[in-house]
């Protein structure tokens, strides 16, 4: 997962490109060069999943005015063209679940080393946040997520929270379980 204090530049390179994306049939924005981030593909894409996790993991921080009104502004924005945001979401979650499924499918052999799990469990987070955007959550995303959890919990046991502790709170275990999670890898080692 990206180091806290990435999430404003990230924000602040994908706001002036917001509306066009919004506005285009891209799913995967090319945005610039974000200082720091490094140069993780999508780290440095623009789509609905990546503005909501960098929020919430910026949201979770005490921010600056400066960082503040970046979140001001992607609200404003997502509201003042909200049909388009919804329909980027809609084209987004199938793509995370297939990422996802692929993810789990890889690991259900050896399992989920930790270093790949803090960075693959991103793709969870991501559809929760992704999901909670729609108006109601289509059935059959209902149904691919539960299948998917439950080979996530067949695959990993309770544990610590798995990101930095600063932004935790953003992340409250009732709903985002599936980050406080161990892999087996790490619980044979104990």
């Amino acid at each position: 997962m990206a180091a806290v204090g990435n999430e404003a530049r990230f924000l602040e390179a994908a706001l002036p490109e917001l509306k066009d994306y919004l506005f285009s049939k891209e799913l995967y924005w090319p945005l610039p060069a974000v200082s720091g981030i490094g140069q993780l593909a999508d780290f440095v894409r623009l789509t609905p999943g990546n503005l909501l996790l960098y929020k919430a993991r910026l949201k979770a921080k005490t921010v600056p005015v400066e960082e503040e009104l970046l979140l001001s502004k992607l609200d404003e924005i997502c509201n003042r063209w909200r049909a388009h945001w919804i329909q980027k979401i809609e084209k987004e979650i199938p793509a995370r679940l297939a990422l996802w499924n692929n993810a789990l499918t890889e690991a259900q052999e050896d399992g989920f080393s930790l270093s790949d799990y803090r960075y693959q469990i991103r793709l969870r987070a991501m559809l929760e946040l992704l999901t909670a955007e729609l108006p109601a959550m289509p059935l059959v995303y209902q149904k691919q997520i539960q299948a998917l959890d439950q080979a996530l919990k067949e695959m990993t046991f309770p544990g610590r929270f798995i990101w930095e502790p600063e932004v935790m709170q953003a992340f409250p275990e009732r709903d985002y379980w599936f980050l406080y999670r161990t892999t087996k890898k790490e619980a044979g080692k104990g």
